[in-house]
C-alpha cells in the first residue's frame, strides 16, 4: 500500500515483521452505553471493533454510491474514514473519556492523490474543506515531517495487522470533461455516501448495545402508493361529472401514460390555476418511477405556509403515514429525544428524514436547494437517494432568478447520471429551456400537457375564470382602503408587511372589524393556520363576509378562492398566482344566476415603495403584459416571453458560485448559496401568542443558562418568527422584545392576535416576503 507523504510514497511492506510495533489485541471505534446512557466498560463485550465498524461502512457507502459511479471511492473512503482511530491516543480516550483526539485528517493525508476522496475522508464530521493550498498543505504537513510521517506509517500498520487489507486503487473520474458543477456534485454526492453509512452503522452499534432497534419503516410501496392514486382518481372520475371534474381527469390520465412511456429526463407541467395539477404531477411522478425502478418522489414546494395544506391533500390519497415530511414545521420534529416514551411513528419519521428513506417525500425548495449545495455532512447524508427519484418542483415561478444558473446547473448534472426525472410544475411556467442567451438551461425540457389544438388549456373555458384589469393611474391608501371595504369578500396582495398592516388598519377604520384578516410572516406559522383555518370556513359559509390583506406568501398555492382580488403591482408570476385565489373553480354567478368571471385589479398604490433589486426589476417589466382597458388574460406565450426577458437583464449568478466551483472552494460554496437572499442576518423569536408559545418561554426561563437544545428549537418553530437582526435589537432596546438568560429572544407585550408581531414603527419599510 501507498502512503502518500509530499515528495514521495512510503511502502509499508506486509511482511516485514521485525520493525513492526507491538498492537492491543483489538482496536475499538466507539464505546457503548446502557438504556440509562451510562457508559459501559469495554470488558461488557458491547464496545464495536475498528475492524467491524470500517468494514460495515465501507460495504453500505459502496452501495449508496453505486448509482453515481462512485462504488470504488466510496468504499476506500469507508475502510479509511476512521484509520486516526487507531492512534493509541484515541484508544485512550475511549477508555478515558478525554482528551479528544482527531481522526478524520489521517486518512485523508494517506489518499492526498485522490483529492477528493481525502476531502471526503477528513469532512465526514466536520464538513467539506476548500480544496485550496492550505487543505494540500494541511495534507502535506502531516506526512513530511519525521514524526507525521512516522504515525502515518503506524496507522496503516495497524490496520493491516487489524486483518484489513485495501481494494484496488479507483480510476479518477473524468471531471473534467463533465465540467466543474459535476465535479462538485459528485464529492458532495460521496460525502452523502459515506456520511449516511457511517451515521447508519454508528447509530446500529450504540442501538444495539443499549438493547434497542432502530424503529422499521411502516411506509407502503411505490406500487402500492400508485395503486392509491389510482383509486383515488377514479373514484373522482366517477363522481365529478362536471366540465372542469371531466377535464382534471384527463390531464390527470394523460399525465400518467406520459409518465409511464417516458424515459428519465426532465419535463414540465403547466397547467392553469385549479386544473388539479397537485395529483396529475403525483400521477405522472408515480407511474414514471414504477416504469423505471425508481424509488421515491420528491415533492418540492416553495413555502412552509403551503405545505401542510399539500401534505393533508396527500394524506388523504395516501394516507398520513405514508407522507414524509422534511421541514422545519414538520410534527416529528417537536418530538424530545429525551422523553421516556416517544411516539413511535414520529421516531420512524424523524429518522427516515434524515436521509430521505421514504417512498414520498414532501419539502421544501430551501431544503433541498441547500442541501444540494451544502458541505455539511448531515444536510448532504440525504443526497445519494436523489438517485432513484422523480423530484416534482412546484410552483417553480418561484425559483430565484439570481441563483438560477448554478441551480439548473446542479439540478443538469443531477440529472446526467440517468436516474432522477425532474417535473417543472406551473401555472406561470418560466423559461428554463436552454437558448441563445441562456446556455444554462436545460437542453431538452419537454411539456407534459403539449400546446396543441387538443389540448391549449388556457383557451377552455373551464380555465377562464377571471379578468384581469391593470391602470397605471396611481391610487393613494385611502382610496385603495375604500375600494377593499366596499367588497363583501375580497383579497388585497401587498408587497410588503408594512403595506399590509397599514392597508389592514385603514379599512379597519372604514369599519370592517370581525369581517377584515391579516396575513404576514410577522404572524408565527401556528397563528397564521389558524387564520387559514377561519377564512376557509367564512368563504364555504354562505352570507359570510370575508376580507383578507396579505403579503405574497397567500399567492403561491394557497387553495382559496375569491370573487375579487386586489393585487398592488409587483412581479407579473405573482400576479398571476394572485389571480389564481380569485373564482378558482369557476362557480361565481351574477345576480341573474348566470356564470362571471372573478375581477382581479391591479393596483398602481402612490408612495408604495418597492423591494431593492430583482423585485423592483420584475415589478417594473410585469407591466408591459398587463391588459388595460377592460382588461382581458395573459396568454402562456405572454409568460414566457416575461421571463426571457427578466433572466436576460438578471445576473443569474450573483453569489459567483460558478467560481467558487471552478476554484473547488466546497466549503465556502456550502456557506455562500443561500436560496433566500437576506442583506442582513435574521433572528427566530419565540412568541407568546398561544398558551404553548407561553409554556415554552416559561419552561425556557426556567432552564436559566443553558441553551436550548435542537430538539426545543424544533418544537418551539411552529410559535416563532424570523426578524431581521436590527429589528430584534430595536425591539429589545423598546422593551417589546426580550432576550432569555438561555439566549432565545421572547415577544413581550407586543404580538397582537390579529396582525402578529407590532413593532411599534420600527418596520422596515423594504423588508419583502419571498
Amino acid at each position: 500500500m501507498e502512503v502518500v507523504g509530499p515528495k514521495e510514497c512510503v511502502t509499508v511492506q506486509a511482511d516485514d515483521k521485525k520493525d513492526r510495533p507491538e498492537f492491543p489485541v483489538d482496536f475499538y471505534a466507539h464505546s457503548a452505553e446502557n438504556e440509562q446512557h451510562h457508559r459501559l466498560p469495554a470488558q461488557s463485550g458491547k464496545w464495536q471493533l475498528l475492524r467491524s465498524h470500517l468494514e460495515e461502512v465501507a460495504k453500505i457507502a459502496a452501495e449508496f454510491a453505486a448509482p453515481f459511479g462512485a462504488a470504488d471511492e466510496a468504499r476506500l473512503a469507508g475502510l479509511l474514514h476512521d484509520l486516526g482511530k487507531y492512534q493509541p491516543g484515541f484508544q485512550q480516550y475511549l477508555q478515558r473519556g478525554s482528551p479528544r483526539t482527531p481522526h478524520a485528517i489521517h486518512g485523508a493525508a494517506v489518499l492526498k492523490r485522490f483529492p477528493h476522496v481525502a476531502n471526503v475522508i477528513a469532512g465526514h464530521h466536520a464538513g467539506l474543506q476548500n480544496f485550496d493550498s492550505e487543505f494540500t498543505e494541511k495534507l502535506n504537513d502531516l506526512g513530511s515531517s519525521p514524526p507525521g510521517r512516522a504515525l502515518l506509517e503506524s496507522l496503516v500498520a495497524a490496520f493491516r495487522s487489524d486483518g484489513l487489507a485495501l481494494p484496488p486503487k479507483p480510476n479518477s473520474p473524468p471531471f473534467p470533461e463533465r465540467g466543474d458543477a459535476a465535479e462538485d456534485l459528485r464529492v458532495r454526492l460521496l460525502l452523502s455516501a459515506l456520511a449516511d453509512a457511517d451515521y447508519l452503522d454508528t447509530e446500529r452499534h450504540f442501538l444495539r448495545a443499549a438493547g434497542k432497534v432502530r424503529p422499521e419503516p411502516v411506509h407502503a410501496s411505490l406500487a402500492e402508493l400508485l395503486a392509491k392514486l389510482n383509486d383515488r382518481l377514479k373514484r373522482f372520475s366517477d363522481t365529478n361529472t362536471t366540465s372542469l371534474g371531466r377535464l382534471r381527469t384527463r390531464i390527470s390520465a394523460h399525465c400518467a401514460a406520459v409518465g409511464r412511456s417516458s424515459a428519465p429526463g426532465a419535463y414540465s407541467l403547466t397547467v392553469p390555476t385549479g386544473g388539479g395539477k397537485t395529483l396529475a404531477s403525483a400521477a405522472f411522478a408515480l407511474h414514471h418511477a414504477a416504469a423505471r425502478g425508481f424509488e421515491r418522489v420528491v415533492y418540492v414546494i416553495p413555502y412552509t405556509s403551503i405545505i401542510e395544506q399539500n401534505a393533508r391533500v396527500f394524506a388523504s390519497v395516501f394516507g398520513e403515514e405514508n407522507i414524509l415530511e422534511h421541514h422545519s414545521l414538520a410534527d416529528w420534529q417537536t418530538g424530545d429525544e429525551s422523553e421516556e416514551a416517544p411516539d413511535v411513528r414520529a421516531e420512524r419519521n424523524k429518522l427516515a428524514a434524515e436521509n430521505w428513506d421514504a417512498p414520498f417525500i414532501l419539502t421544501t425548495n430551501v431544503q433541498f436547494f441547500e442541501s444540494l449545495h451544502s458541505h455539511r455532512p448531515s444536510a448532504v447524508r440525504k443526497l445519494h437517494r436523489l438517485l432513484g427519484a422523480v423530484v416534482i418542483f412546484d410552483e417553480c415561478q418561484t425559483f430565484p432568478p439570481e441563483l438560477l444558473d448554478p441551480s439548473l446547473a446542479t439540478l443538469q448534472a443531477l440529472q446526467s447520471y440517468g436516474k432522477t426525472s425532474f417535473v417543472f410544475c406551473t401555472a406561470t411556467q418560466p423559461a428554463f429551456e436552454r437558448r441563445e442567451f441562456f446556455p444554462a438551461g436545460f437542453p431538452s425540457l419537454s411539456e407534459i400537457i403539449p400546446p396543441d389544438e387538443t389540448w391549449r388549456l388556457h383557451e377552455r373555458p373551464e380555465f377562464r375564470r377571471t379578468r384581469i384589469r391593470y391602470s397605471d393611474t396611481s391610487i393613494d391608501l385611502e382610496e385603495f382602503s375604500r375600494r377593499v371595504a366596499a367588497c363583501d369578500r375580497a383579497l388585497a396582495v401587498v408587497n410588503t408587511r408594512r403595506a399590509a398592516r397599514e392597508l389592514f388598519d385603514a379599512v379597519h377604520r372604514l369599519g370592517a372589524d370581525a369581517n377584515i384578516f391579516h396575513l404576514s410572516t410577522y404572524m408565527c406559522p401556528a397563528h397564521r393556520q389558524t387564520v387559514f383555518n377561519e377564512i376557509r370556513r367564512r368563504l364555504v359559509s354562505p352570507g359570510e363576509s370575508c376580507l383578507v390583506v396579505s403579503t405574497q406568501l397567500i399567492e403561491a398555492g394557497v387553495d382559496l378562492d375569491f370573487p375579487k382580488v386586489f393585487r398592488v403591482l409587483g412581479p407579473l408570476d405573482s400576479i398571476l398566482q394572485a389571480a389564481g385565489r380569485c373564482n378558482r373553480e369557476g362557480m361565481l354567478s351574477d345576480s341573474a344566476g348566470r356564470r362571471c368571471l372573478g375581477e382581479v385589479e391591479v393596483i398602481t398604490l402612490a408612495d408604495a415603495p418597492l423591494p431593492p433589486g430583482i423585485y423592483k426589476r420584475a415589478t417594473a417589466l410585469a407591466s408591459k403584459f398587463l391588459p388595460s382597458g377592460e382588461g382581458g388574460e395573459i396568454p402562456p406565450d405572454a409568460i414566457q416571453r416575461y421571463f426571457r426577458e427578466l433572466y436576460h437583464d438578471t445576473e443569474r449568478d450573483k453569489y459567483g458560485i460558478a467560481h467558487l466551483r471552478a476554484q473547488r472552494l466546497h466549503r465556502t460554496l456550502g456557506t455562500t448559496y443561500r436560496w433566500i437572499d437576506e442583506d442582513e442576518p435574521t433572528e427566530s423569536v419565540l412568541t407568546d401568542y398561544s398558551e404553548e408559545g407561553r409554556r415554552w418561554i416559561a419552561a425556557l426561563e426556567d432552564q436559566g443558562y443553558e441553551p436550548p437544545s435542537r430538539q426545543q428549537r424544533r418544537a418551539i418553530e411552529r410559535q416563532s418568527l424570523n426578524l431581521r437582526a436590527s429589528e430584534v435589537l430595536k425591539g429589545e432596546r423598546s422593551g417589546i422584545l426580550r432576550k432569555l438568560q438561555c439566549g432565545v429572544t421572547v415577544t413581550q407585550h407586543s404580538y397582537d392576535d390579529r396582525f402578529g408581531y407590532d413593532p411599534n414603527g420600527v418596520l422596515s419599510g423594504k423588508h419583502t416576503i419571498f
